[in-house]
């Protein structure tokens, strides 16, 4: 019989969660995973927005990334349900509620750009959204093979307002980079991770957490931040919260 996985509880996430009700504003099973490494409670929404902004009004991947992630953290404020819930939480326990949301894209490298077809991004960012069918991914693909490109989640965290006072207030708006650099990859190679359907439902056409894996010859930067939250942006952002809250001990 295999031992049990080992578990903790961060303090740093343990000082947090003892001041605030968290809610991770994604239903992405890998964002829940990642986040429960932490060894706290938390409870989890699903924003009910657009998130297909406009690319053209953004002059930078930053930029889009990170107003899509406040456009999340925007509907749950909004939400009457959450708006209730926090309220609840705030008469019962004395805790505001936060609720973080986060969002991932894969940026193109410009040389790629430059070189691949129009219709292979679409998009002047050089952002690579989910493909439309599997032609789309195998073209997606080819025109990462061999390059170096990067891959931007942004974080943010929003307080929401309560019937004690709160104030509605966004406390951090970070955005995380990590460079992820391809093998060369062969059409047959390509054609094969395809035919798994695994890139189908992914931005950039690839799974690093799965197996995506076999394509990238290596990372600069945060693992977890191109599965989908970086962790080590996580406990930045909780350790700024902590800092900003009176009497809050890490």
């Amino acid at each position: 019989m295999s031992a049990p996985a080992p578990r903790m509880t961060h303090p740093v996430g343990a000082a947090l969660a003892a001041q605030y009700r968290l809610v991770l504003g994604s239903t992405s099973p890998r964002r829940r995973e990642i986040l429960s490494t932490l060894g706290i409670d938390y409870a989890v929404a699903s924003p009910d927005c657009d998130e297909d902004l406009d690319k053209a009004q953004y002059a930078a991947p930053d930029a889009y990334v990170l107003a899509t992630a406040r456009l999340k953290a925007a509907a749950l404020q909004a939400d009457a349900a959450q708006r209730a819930q926090a309220a609840a939480a705030q008469a019962a326990r004395g805790t505001p509620t936060l609720v973080m949301t986060a969002d991932t894209v894969v940026v193109m490298p410009p040389a790629a750009r430059a070189a691949a077809d129009a219709a292979v991004c679409g998009n002047a960012l050089g952002i690579l959204e989910k493909p439309r069918d599997a032609a789309h991914a195998r073209a997606m693909l080819a025109a990462l093979a061999g390059q170096t490109h990067e891959v931007l989640t942004a974080l943010v965290v929003r307080q929401l307002p309560s019937p004690a006072g709160g104030a509605d207030a966004e406390l951090v708006a970070t955005v995380t980079r990590t460079h992820v650099t391809f093998r060369p990859l062969a059409p047959d190679a390509i054609a094969a991770y395809v035919a798994t359907g695994e890139p189908l439902d992914k931005a950039g056409a690839y799974g690093y957490q799965g197996l995506g894996a076999c394509l990238v010859a290596g990372i600069h930067g945060c693992y977890y931040n191109v599965v989908g939250l970086s962790l080590s942006a996580v406990l930045d952002a909780f350790e700024t919260i902590l800092r900003s809250t009176p009497d809050a001990t890490t």
